[in-house]
């Protein structure tokens, strides 16, 4: 990220930090919204797991529910 914007990472950070936010944190907030839309076209909570870059389901699991506030399998195929 911070090489695409011919920044430094450090620069970076603090862009974000000036939000109120980090980049991991919008990464991870793109890979569930990316694992959302999967799920809802009826793909597997497996399958958007991984294909969303986690690296298990718990952990996925976790996050999907602290963000949208239920499960993921409620979603999926709604």
């Amino acid at each position: 990220m911070a090489d695409d914007a011919h920044l430094s990472v450090r620069s970076v950070q603090a862009i974000f930090a000036e939000v109120g936010t980090s980049p991991a944190a919008e990464i991870r907030l793109h890979r569930l919204e990316h694992a959302r839309v999967l799920l809802a076209q009826g793909q597997s909570v497996q399958w958007a797991c991984h294909a969303s870059g986690f690296q298990d389901v718990g952990s996925f699991a976790r996050a999907y529910r602290q963000h949208f506030g239920f499960a993921p399998s409620r979603t999926r195929g709604a």
